[in-house]
């Protein structure tokens, strides 16, 4: 089922700017590391034995100007090991919209406004 992709340029900003901002927004919503590596960070919330997992990945690379910001938005369930987040899709509909709505924050945390129209599903 995949996941939605959003990548942005933002002018002036460094990689570890950006993680760290997406390290606030992840601990103020009770969201945990996952994996960690120098410019990028996985977090999730949720267990998907129970109900739905959230997982949002965010990988910053420093280009001349500014940095270049990928995010990658996603729910995991039991029955299906990735739902991207069109909150549009009827299957899964639930987990998709918390996701989605999770990714939109986020977006929002970082200076990048658009929310939904900025990711691409797959």
């Amino acid at each position: 089922m995949g996941r939605s992709v959003g990548q942005f340029f933002l002018p002036g900003r460094s990689p570890s700017e950006i993680v760290n901002a997406a390290n606030a927004f992840a601990a103020a919503r009770g969201m945990k590391v996952v994996q960690a590596e120098p410019g990028s960070v996985v977090f999730a919330k949720g267990s998907k034995f129970w109900t739905w997992r959230r997982v949002l990945h965010v990988g910053a690379t420093q280009v001349p100007g500014g940095t270049h910001v990928l995010v990658e938005a996603w729910a995991e369930t039991l029955m299906i090991p990735e739902l991207n987040a069109n909150p549009t899709e009827f299957l899964g509909l639930v987990p998709r919209r918390s996701v989605n709505a999770l990714a939109s924050d986020l977006l929002t945390s970082l200076g990048i406004h658009g929310g939904q129209a900025v990711f691409q599903h797959y």
